[in-house]
């Protein structure tokens, strides 16, 4: 599976991942997801916006949760309060990212 995913995109550097986010994300968001991230990527292959983390890597199913809450303790959120993902939405790292911006936003405007 990494060598497929590596094939068919550029490995990127953390600079290069947070600026392909930026138009979804703000940089907290992305500098999260690499740090996140990135051990979930083999050597030598890191996280690309794109990247479908659930089809493209085997990451357990359950992983993107524990993400939400690593974000939310680190941000001060309570991630029970968090909009439950779109199961029709494909399970990017870009997605990922803009779900994070809007659950911000949503508990930033409630607060």
């Amino acid at each position: 599976m990494a060598a497929a995913l590596r094939a068919r995109r550029p490995n990127l550097t953390r600079d290069e991942f947070c600026a392909l986010l930026a138009d979804t994300a703000d940089a907290g968001i992305a500098e999260f997801l690499w740090d996140e991230l990135a051990p979930y990527w083999t050597p030598g292959l890191t996280p690309h916006p794109d990247d479908d983390f659930l089809k493209d890597l085997p990451i357990d199913e359950e992983e993107p949760d524990d993400w939400l809450k690593a974000y939310c303790d680190r941000f001060g959120h309570d991630w029970r309060e968090w909009l439950q993902w779109d199961a029709g939405h494909p399970t990017t790292v870009r997605n990922f990212a803009c779900w994070l911006a809007e659950g911000r936003r949503r508990a930033e405007a409630a607060a």
